[in-house]
């Protein structure tokens, strides 16, 4: 929608050029000559494109409304143009001003008076308009400054989780290593013949999983056991002749990497007569200590029937990956939930009374995984409040119950 502009005699923000030679503009007679102006709504009112202009020429220009008279006098008055009439009528009103400078200067004080009759509203607008260009602006540098912390605070997240997973990938490879991998490296009868790799996170177990098979000294064979009509402990009994072969050739063990291996493990997907033999093949691999390793993954060990957990000689290490990282939580902006970090000090200290207090009921029933998770939060929540010594007063409690676990 067009919008006109509200029309101004004598103005030079006037949208219609004046119709006679006017001694105060100077504008030449033109009757039919218009100036177009686009223009501009703000909050305050409709401006031309020349209001607009000088606004922004003079925003932020200190004593901006004497400099945006004086370009107008010598607009409205060039120096080299003198009216005639002026100067006839002031000789006349004050006869004793004989003296040319003294007329000139009479000249352009009545100049000057009429100039400020134009230009007082002009200036008053130009102020309401810098107002607006004002509120732009700082409207502009909030979504500027939302904006950025936006991303700040987008790039800081990344750099979180990419701190949490290497804390616990860490975590995860010394574990493996010294229970797993070095026994492995050096031929040792502790190696385990069965690790099981238990985490809902499927990124870093993928992870871990790439990483042992490129780390293990031995052979490595990887594949999906299949549950069919077959047997599916047929491959598993072939390849353990393969092992035994390569062992006795090679001093190498043979570890297999084993994707589904979890659904030979549960009644519900299998028959019981295959649970009976896979029992039994998981005690003799570790009675025997047979040079065969294998390891699969879980999301979840409940899916595993319990006969299976309940005997160390059928699954000799499990790797429970959340669990391993109790009381290891050292970076707060990681670990901490959103929610707890936007807390105000006030609900701050009054969460950390609800988590000592289950803490401390968990501490009855003999929950010591949770006691620590409680504990490890509240240490958690005074490093972001850099109160250090009641962190570690609450780290060297969790010391202790991490023994416990």
């Amino acid at each position: 929608m067009k919008i006109t502009p509200v029309l101004h005699k004598q103005n030079v923000f006037s949208a219609r050029m004046p119709e006679k030679n006017n001694k105060i503009t100077g504008f030449k007679s033109n009757k039919d000559e218009f100036i177009s102006f686009k223009g501009k709504t703000y909050p305050s009112g409709w401006y031309s494109d020349q209001e607009i202009g000088y606004a922004k020429k003079y925003l932020g220009v200190e004593g901006w409304e004497e400099k945006y008279f004086w370009e107008r006098f010598y607009q409205i008055h060039p120096r080299t143009s003198l009216i005639e009439d002026d100067k006839l009528e002031i000789i006349i009103n004050i006869q004793f001003l004989m003296v040319p400078a003294l007329i000139e200067a009479a000249v352009n004080a009545k100049w000057e008076a009429n100039v400020r009759k134009i230009t007082n509203p002009e200036i008053a607008r130009i102020k309401g308009l810098m107002t607006d260009l004002n509120n732009e602006k700082i409207q502009r540098n909030k979504e500027q400054s939302e904006r950025l912390n936006a991303e700040i605070n987008k790039l800081e997240a990344i750099n979180n989780q990419r701190i949490k997973k290497e804390e616990l990938s860490s975590k995860i490879k010394e574990t493996l290593n010294n229970e797993f991998l070095t026994p492995l490296k050096n031929g040792l009868d502790e190696t385990p013949t069965v690790v099981m790799l238990e985490t809902p996170d499927i990124e870093i177990r993928k992870d871990i999983w790439q990483w042992l098979k490129d780390t293990a000294d031995a052979r490595v064979v990887e594949f999906k056991l299949q549950v069919d009509k077959d047997d599916p402990l047929y491959r598993l009994r072939t390849e353990l002749v393969y092992a035994q072969e390569k062992y006795r050739t090679t001093g190498k063990r043979t570890v297999l990497f084993v994707d589904k291996f979890t659904r030979v493990l549960n009644s519900d997907k299998t028959s019981g007569e295959i649970i009976g033999h896979m029992k039994a093949f998981l005690t003799s691999l570790s009675k025997n200590k047979e040079p065969l390793t294998i390891v699969f993954n879980t999301n979840d060990r409940k899916s595993i029937d319990p006969a299976f957990l309940s005997n160390r000689q059928r699954i000799q290490l499990r790797v429970n990956f959340d669990k391993l990282m109790l009381g290891q939580r050292k970076t707060w902006k990681a670990h901490l939930d959103e929610h707890i970090k936007s807390m105000s000090q006030n609900e701050l200290e009054i969460h950390k009374c609800w988590l000592t207090q289950m803490a401390e009921n968990a501490l009855k029933e003999e929950n010591y995984a949770d006691v620590i998770k409680y504990k490890e939060t509240n240490a958690l929540i005074c490093e972001m409040q850099e109160k250090e010594r009641d962190a570690y007063l609450l780290r060297c409690d969790i010391e202790n119950y991490l023994k416990k676990v």
